[in-house]
């Protein structure tokens, strides 16, 4: 992806994050994303009017967030699927790769009742690549 077209994606995001929940936050980091006419410190300044009167805390992005979480998922599975176990030479199960998955990304599962945690993690892996048309 070019520097403009990244440079578009996070404002379009990040725009749709201040329209949801109104914090001036985001479009202070839009300011900070975009180049005015080669002069970034007028993005700079820009942002700093915008967040003036904030007690600022840790700023989070949800669709920016939803993005990363994606690409990572699917980076991971496009890597990791149709892997060879090197001690046996067979292919790892899909049920396996996709519990691994989950793990790495840090997704909670909460089995009942003394259900395996993996076949939770393998599930909601399962769904997210679904959603991603990657099954």
């Amino acid at each position: 992806m070019s520097d403009a077209r990244l440079a578009r994606a996070i404002a379009l995001a990040e725009r749709a994050d201040y329209k949801r929940n109104g914090d001036r936050r985001h479009l202070a980091k839009i300011c900070r994303t975009l180049d005015f006419c080669g002069v970034p410190e007028i993005g700079e300044e820009i942002a700093k009017l915008l967040t003036l009167d904030y007690k600022l805390g840790e700023l989070r992005s949800p669709a920016i967030e939803r993005e990363s979480e994606a690409a990572k998922l699917k980076g991971m599975w496009l890597s990791m699927r149709g892997a060879i176990d090197k001690t046996t030479g067979e292919k790892i199960p899909d049920r396996v790769v996709m519990a691994h998955i989950g793990k790495k990304l840090g997704l909670k599962s909460s089995p009942k009742d003394g259900a395996d945690p993996d076949a939770q993690l393998y599930r909601l892996v399962r769904q997210r690549l679904k959603r991603l048309d990657l099954l």
